[in-house]
């Protein structure tokens, strides 16, 4: 194993952008017009006259660079990269179960901590990825002798990368989306160095055809400006001006509609535009621009102790939440914009990013940070699909699934103060035929098969924000203090998506 920092492999994933690609290559990548290239030594060695071949069978190549168990570390300069920019390598292991890695870094490097980006070859036969502080499980194996092409997309503005795979005679697979750099280089501003060593007791890694490219900015765009829309608690309705959302401040007896944070279509994925705003007061939801960890705007969603249930709400539960209907809607008064709400037989893709404040409370009873609910008045509704706050547990509950029986994502206290990317896939049904997957940072956390939905004829709509009890917890004393939340617009795909998870647009 690595014996500084282990390949963990916990069951929770942490992160924003960076995308690593590896693809088996028989023989030796070409290198793609237009790129830079930066050479390993070997290829200025004109003279050499025959490469040796080692008692292990694994022939030296020119071109290539190589480590071996024991041997210490291997660096090599490349082009200091500030932005976006792709990295391609082979890399050939010489045994099963080598534990060795690749990564890039700000200068050479002779520890693991000093690796921004890093794709490993594991010892227990599989490639992986490093995601934050962890190295998030992987499925896809690795064979003594052949070769992978990887391909890493990097955003060092963002601190993030994504990876992909191909094994020999395969296709493409995506190893990570969106993984976060190595914790100890959350700060790094340049990277300007390849780095390579073999942690394992035997075995040797081949790295070929090392190049880097400026990557195209394919980032969402903020600044989409939905048009006026007309929203009222009962029968009659009023125009809240574009852009705007309607929001209750009861304590206040109304407050000023809050400005919307809104990207603008991107490849197919558009923002869901909500229609009210649930809070007791005015400040309990702002954007706030840039929100912290990024350099893109969110909202901002505050409940403390002294905040209390919304009229018609059961304990003291309070809110600052947006609804993708208005109550009428809810009530199904008025008909609701067809793409604001879920019925039998849509499919859909949705994504949003959250951030939990650093001091963000540890001792819910229970909160919710995103639910996808079914219209008010319905009479024994089954579960819902909700995102939560147990305590110390980030957790989820599938639609129509047990009561009680959440997904636990990770420890609160080890994600505060980063972003985590949700996806969720609902193919809506009552029957038999429904689906209901759930991706944290690009990978498939969970799915379940069969019903999502109640029978009958239901609207199911989106909630989005900071809901909670305020009474204590089973064995507290006390319930939570001030929390904070932050949040990304909630983007939605309509329709089968085919290019599946790859295709969803990066947040914030």
């Amino acid at each position: 194993m690595l014996t500084s920092s282990p390949l963990a492999r916990p069951w929770w994933t942490l992160a924003l952008p960076i995308a690593l690609l590896v693809t088996s290559a028989f023989g030796t990548a070409p290198v793609l017009a237009g790129m830079d290239r930066y050479e390993d030594p070997l290829l200025l060695e004109p003279d050499r006259v025959a490469d040796p071949v080692f008692p292990d069978g694994f022939e030296a190549i020119p071109g290539c660079s190589e480590s071996v168990s024991g041997g210490g570390w291997s660096n090599y300069p490349v082009a200091t990269q500030t932005g976006s920019f792709t990295a391609r390598f082979n890399a050939t292991p010489s045994q099963n179960g080598i534990d060795a890695l690749v990564g890039l870094s700000n200068g050479a490097q002779t520890a693991f901590t000093g690796l921004a980006a890093i794709v490993a070859f594991d010892s227990t036969g599989h490639i992986t990825a490093r995601n934050g502080g962890v190295y998030p499980a992987s499925t896809i194996p690795y064979s003594a002798g052949s070769t992978y092409y990887f391909r890493l997309d990097v955003h060092v503005s963002t601190k993030t990368y994504s990876v992909y795979v191909t094994s020999p005679g395969g296709s493409e697979q995506l190893v990570g989306a969106n993984y976060a750099f190595r914790t100890e280089q959350a700060n790094v501003s340049q990277l300007t160095n390849r780095a390579s060593v073999v942690a394992g007791t035997a075995g040797r890694l081949r790295v070929c055809n090392f190049t880097v490219s400026t990557l195209p900015v394919t980032h969402v765009q903020y600044g989409y400006l939905p048009p006026i829309q007309y929203v009222g608690g009962g029968m009659q309705t009023s125009p809240v001006p574009a852009g705007r959302i309607h929001q209750t401040a009861w304590d206040q007896s109304g407050g000023p509609d809050i400005v919307g944070v809104y990207t603008h279509d991107y490849n197919g994925w558009k923002s869901l535009v909500w229609r009210w705003a649930d809070t007791m007061r005015s400040d309990a939801i702002r954007p706030v621009s840039p929100a912290p960890g990024t350099t893109y705007p969110a909202y901002r969603f505050e409940l403390a102790p002294w905040d209390h249930a919304s009229p018609g709400t059961a304990g003291d539960h309070p809110r600052a939440e947006f609804f993708s209907v208005d109550p009428a809607e809810d009530r199904r008064q008025r008909v609701p914009p067809r793409e604001n709400i879920i019925r039998q037989g849509d499919e859909y893709w949705a994504t949003f990013a959250l951030y939990l404040a650093p001091d963000f409370p540890l001792n819910h009873r229970w909160a919710t940070l995103v639910q996808r609910k079914f219209q008010n008045g319905l009479s024994n509704p089954s579960q819902w699909f909700s995102v939560n706050a147990h305590m110390n547990k980030l957790d989820y509950q599938f639609p129509r699934g047990i009561s009680g029986d959440y997904k636990v994502v990770a420890n609160i206290s080890d994600v505060r103060g980063r972003w985590i990317q949700f996806t969720i896939h609902e193919k809506a049904s009552s029957n038999s035929d429904g689906l209901f997957e759930v991706y944290v940072n690009g990978q498939l956390h969970g799915r379940k098969t069969g019903p999502t939905l109640d029978p009958g004829d239901i609207n199911y709509n989106f909630h989005l924000g900071y809901y909670r009890a305020n009474e204590p917890a089973n064995g507290q004393t006390s319930g939570p203090g001030v929390g904070v939340v932050y949040e990304t617009p909630l983007l939605i795909w309509r329709g089968p998506n085919p290019g599946g998870i790859a295709t969803v647009p990066a947040l914030p």
